[in-house]
């Protein structure tokens, strides 16, 4: 019996410390999520003060303006253009160059790829399942994107 009631209070006392533990890694995750939407913020402030000063006095489609102010990949943006909509730089890059002009590979992981020709988005293909696809255009989060983008 006694086995018992001490066996109970170990076991007891294991469990408030877990529960004590588990509020611990709630805070600290949910602070780590608070810093994260501050720094997206104070990045998308950012972003939208960039994409001002590149649009003065450019005579630029209205989808790509509109892509570039909300974030969004649409055919036939520069690189430069893509960058200021969505950021990250490629991992890595294959250039190929041939009678029809010089074609772009820009590798995101193994999931997303975003082809170029002649220095225009020409199409993507994203491998990650996203649900949020479009096929002339995609909202990117640092370069997550949608399903598959046609060519």
């Amino acid at each position: 019996m006694v086995a018992v009631l001490l066996m109970n209070c170990v076991v007891q006392g294991q469990t408030k410390k877990e529960k004590k533990d588990q509020t611990k890694i709630a805070e600290k995750v949910k602070a780590a999520m608070a810093e994260q939407e501050v720094r997206m913020a104070a990045y998308e402030k950012k972003r939208i003060a960039a994409v001002g000063v590149y649009l003065e006095g450019k005579s630029i489609s209205a989808e790509i303006v509109k892509g570039l102010r909300e974030g969004f990949l649409v055919r036939g943006m520069t690189a430069e253009e893509f960058s200021l909509a969505c950021g990250s730089p490629p991992g890595k890059v294959n250039v190929t160059e041939d009678s029809s002009g010089r074609r772009e590979q820009w590798f995101y992981g193994t999931s997303f790829y975003l082809f170029f020709q002649n220095g225009k988005v020409d199409g993507w293909q994203d491998n990650t399942g996203h649900p949020e696809t479009r096929i002339d255009k995609m909202k990117l989060d640092s370069a997550k994107a949608g399903a598959i983008g046609t060519r």
